[in-house]
C-alpha cells in the first residue's frame, strides 16, 4: 500500500460529523455538502425505478332510512350484520311506539266483548304485538371501508328503502400532511431533550424546559389528529333509521275538546297574558317611580315659592270711606 493510500484511508470523509457535533452544515470551511436525502414515496411516484402504489384515504359516510314491519326484527338483523363485517354499534335509540303487551287503539276487544263475541258464535283474532306496535329506531354504525357498501346494500334489504345518501371525502394529502408533520415534531422534541440534558446553569434548564412542553403539546395535538384520521379511514359510518307504516298513522295526537272547553282554554290563556303584560309593565317602569316623585315634589316646591314672592293686590276701599 502506497502512502498516498495511507492517508486517504486514515483521514475522516468529508462531511461526516464529529462525535458530539450534529450534521455539519453546508459552507462550512473545508467540507462538502451533505448527501440528499432520500425523496419520501409520493402518489403513485417511483423509487430507485420501482413504481408504487397509490393508497388512497377515504372517509366514507352514509344515511339509509328504511321503513319494516318490526323494529325488534330490525334491529337484530342489523346487529347481525354490523358484526359479521367486524364492525361495531357505536349508537342506537328507540322510540315512538307503544310498550309491547300495552293496549294500542284497534286493539282486540276486551274479555267481555270477547266472551259475547264467542257465544254468538264469531271469532276475532288479536294482532301480533311485534307487527302492530308502531315505533322507530336509529343506529350509528361503524364498519370496515372493504364492506361499506355490502352493509349498506343489506340494510336496505330489510324492508323498504325511502331515503338513501352516501358521501365519500378524501383526506389522503391531510394524512400525509400530518405524517410528515408527526415526523419533523418527534425529531424535534428529540433534539430539545438533547439540549436539555446538556443545558448548564438554571437559566437554560427553565427555557429548554419550557420550549420542550411546548413541543411536546404540539406533538401530542399531531398524535391525535393522526389518530382521528386513522380511525375515520379505517371504519366507515353508517346512520340508518327504522320506522314502521303504523308509526305515522299513530302517532298520539291532542285530544279534542268540546266547544265550551275550548273557549274557557282560550279565555284562560288570554287572561294569563294580560296579567303577563301588567306586572311586565309594571315591573319595567317600578325603576322609575323614585325620579317621577322626587320630579313631582320639585314642581310642587317650585309653585309654592312662585305663588308666595307674588304680592297680593290690597283690598279695593268700601264705598263711602
Amino acid at each position: 500500500m502506497t502512502q498516498q493510500d495511507s492517508a486517504a484511508n486514515s483521514a475522516p470523509a468529508a462531511g461526516a460529523p464529529e462525535p458530539g457535533l450534529g450534521p455539519v452544515t453546508a459552507g462550512a470551511a473545508g467540507s462538502a455538502a451533505p448527501a440528499a436525502p432520500p425523496k419520501e414515496a409520493s402518489g403513485s411516484g417511483s423509487v430507485a425505478g420501482a413504481t408504487l402504489p397509490l393508497t388512497r384515504a377515504v372517509i366514507q359516510r352514509g344515511s339509509l332510512t328504511v321503513r319494516v314491519t318490526s323494529i325488534t326484527t330490525a334491529l337484530s338483523r342489523a346487529e347481525s350484520l354490523t358484526l359479521a363485517a367486524s364492525g361495531i354499534i357505536a349508537a342506537e335509540s328507540t322510540g315512538g311506539g307503544t310498550p309491547p303487551g300495552a293496549p294500542t287503539p284497534g286493539d282486540s276487544p276486551t274479555q267481555p266483548e270477547q266472551g259475547a263475541a264467542q257465544g254468538s258464535g264469531q271469532t276475532s283474532a288479536k294482532p301480533s304485538s311485534t307487527a302492530t306496535t308502531p315505533g322507530t329506531a336509529d343506529m350509528t354504525l361503524r364498519v370496515p371501508q372493504g364492506a361499506f357498501r355490502g352493509v349498506l346494500r343489506d340494510l336496505a334489504a330489510l324492508g323498504d328503502r325511502l331515503a338513501q345518501t352516501t358521501s365519500a371525502q378524501d383526506v389522503t394529502g391531510q394524512v400525509a400532511d400530518v405524517t410528515s408533520r408527526l415526523a419533523t415534531m418527534r425529531a424535534s422534541v428529540d433534539r430539545v431533550r438533547t439540549l436539555l440534558a446538556q443545558a448548564k446553569t438554571v437559566g437554560e434548564v427553565v427555557a429548554v424546559e419550557s420550549e420542550l412542553t411546548r413541543r411536546e403539546a404540539d406533538l401530542e395535538s399531531l398524535q391525535a389528529q393522526q389518530k382521528a384520521l386513522a380511525d375515520q379511514t379505517t371504519l366507515a359510518s353508517i346512520d340508518v333509521s327504522f320506522t314502521t307504516p303504523e308509526t305515522s298513522a299513530t302517532t298520539p295526537t291532542k285530544r279534542d275538546d268540546n266547544a265550551f272547553v275550548a273557549g274557557l282554554r282560550a279565555g284562560g290563556d288570554a287572561a294569563m297574558a294580560v296579567v303577563r303584560a301588567v306586572l311586565a309593565t309594571t315591573g319595567a317602569l317600578l325603576p322609575f317611580l323614585p325620579l317621577a316623585g322626587a320630579a313631582a315634589l320639585i314642581v310642587l316646591w317650585l309653585r309654592r315659592r312662585r305663588h308666595a314672592s307674588t304680592p297680593q293686590p290690597e283690598p279695593d276701599p268700601a264705598p263711602g270711606v
